[in-house]
């Protein structure tokens, strides 16, 4: 969901009538408000969900029914042939459009081909599905309001995370029996609400208006504004993406339905595998799941393993996006994991654990970053170039911060709410727990205090106006 009063107010609605109306029209009444939501968002993506829902149901109603028959193999080949068709509406609607726009006039009709909020996450929840089920690891979803609303859930359906089938049904189950008064439970909804809102609208939000101008003109700017550029792009995407899966995962939990974590301090990270382990958890299990350990995985030897890894790696750049920038993002985590592998193999513990280890791998992922987040490869070059080419110039810091608007009472914004959550996030890291749950078990004051000093930043340093449109989160574009 998006991150908005509309969106606040209808979850509200939603939540009012969930609890006053019978346990045996629950999930119906939240498949319908999820619809409702999706087309409020765009009738576009409303009509491609419809129309994807009603192609995976009947599909997999087909493959159960073969399996009942024994037809093993004609199962497995409809699951395929899912997967195939799945896989290519999300690269006609991903890659067409701009392989098209390089090649036709701007009015070539296949220019106009945009992908439908939510497609990759909930198409990569089809793909689960249909190999789940011609594997016959999980039984069919025979309730066509059950599949739609597990692909369609409003709080996770524009940015995800990927929910794998059996264990959505199992808590979309769970929540037709919930109560109302589970003070415990809405406790954790509320840390999680507000923490995602924070992290959001008080850091993400903010970050974004000065790395938009550093990437922009970056070759305007000394390093320390470029290193700083890096530095906040790295805070943005994260606050922006975990601040998003927070709140998500705080609107479900209103319902009684728990969602996937997605994130779990990844910038505490000592390595490239354990930052992969806790960096968009979702979809890096789902790419082991259904890439990396159908590829034979660590089966095959090293030199089958190492290519492995980077096949998975290209998919997941690929994925995010259709630039060549995105496939480099991705290829470096690729030579960044293999490297990892040989050097753990190796037993070289130095630059794998404590400190050094933290620091390398924060290094390497911002690096990787600039390629991410840059328009093309061209202008990422040049913003590394400008870098050593332009020097430090600390002499012209304070006019070029001047020029980015960040003055003093902007960093201080910056440096208080970054080093706060950071440091919540270290004691989470430390305790191998989530902020929200952390801040949950809080004793009374404390967890009171925590609340309306969060609150409070949002109201007073959240970033609202007409001209700036809260509502997008990163990942909507992926």
């Amino acid at each position: 969901m998006t991150i908005t009063i509309s969106s606040i107010l209808f979850t509200a609605f939603v939540c009012l009538v969930f609890y006053n109306i019978r346990e045996t029209l629950r999930l119906q009444f939240l498949t319908a408000a999820s619809i409702i939501y999706v087309f409020l968002l765009s009738e576009y993506a409303g009509w491609v969900l419809l129309i994807t829902a009603v192609f995976t149901w009947g599909t997999g109603l087909l493959i159960s029914r073969l399996l009942d028959k024994g037809k093993s193999r004609p199962a497995r080949i409809t699951a395929v042939s899912g997967i195939i068709i799945s896989t290519a509406g999300l690269i006609v609607f991903k890659y067409i459009p701009a392989f098209t726009a390089e090649r036709f006039a701007n009015d070539h009709f296949l220019t106009h081909i945009l992908m439908p909020l939510g497609f990759s996450f909930y198409i990569f929840q089809t793909i689960s599905y249909f190999a789940g089920l011609g594997s016959g690891k999980i039984p069919v979803i025979r309730n066509f309001f059950h599949l739609v609303l597990y692909l369609s859930w409003f709080p996770r359906f524009v940015s995800g995370p990927i929910e794998r089938p059996g264990r959505f049904i199992s808590e979309l189950r769970s929540s037709v029996t919930v109560r109302f008064a589970e003070p415990e439970r809405w406790t954790k909804v509320i840390h999680y609400i507000v923490t995602g809102c924070f992290m959001k609208m008080v850091i993400a939000d903010r970050l974004g208006i000065f790395v938009d101008i550093i990437f922009e003109k970056c070759d305007g700017f000394a390093a320390p504004v470029l290193l700083l550029g890096i530095l906040f792009y790295a805070f943005q995407i994260y606050f922006d993406f975990a601040g998003y899966s927070y709140v998500a995962a705080g609107v479900s939990q209103a319902f009684g339905i728990t969602l996937t974590d997605n994130f779990k301090m990844p910038y505490f990270s000592a390595n490239i595998t354990e930052f992969w382990r806790r960096w968009h958890i979702s979809l890096s299990s789902w790419l082991r799941d259904h890439v990396y350990i159908p590829l034979g995985g660590n089966r095959h030897g090293e030199a089958r393993k190492i290519l492995n890894t980077m096949i998975v790696f290209l998919i997941c750049g690929a994925w995010h996006g259709s630039g060549p920038g995105f496939i480099i993002w991705g290829l470096l985590h690729g030579v960044y994991t293999a490297a990892d592998t040989v050097l753990r193999d190796k037993g070289a513990k130095f630059i794998r654990e404590g400190a050094a280890g933290r620091l390398l791998t924060f290094i390497g992922v911002c690096f990787a970053w600039v390629f991410f987040r840059a328009p093309s490869p061209d202008r990422a070059i040049l913003y590394f170039r400008t870098i050593f080419k332009a020097g430090l110039r600390f002499h012209s810091l304070e006019a070029e911060l001047a020029v980015l608007g960040l003055d003093r009472y902007e960093m201080l914004i910056i440096i208080f709410s970054v080093c706060g959550i950071l440091l919540l996030e270290y004691a989470a890291y430390r305790r191998d727990i989530l902020v929200p749950k952390l801040t949950a078990g809080l004793n009374a004051f404390p967890r009171y205090l925590l609340i309306f000093v969060l609150i409070f930043f949002i109201i007073i340093f959240g970033m609202y106006g007409p001209a700036f449109d809260s509502s997008k989160m990163i990942y909507m574009q992926f």
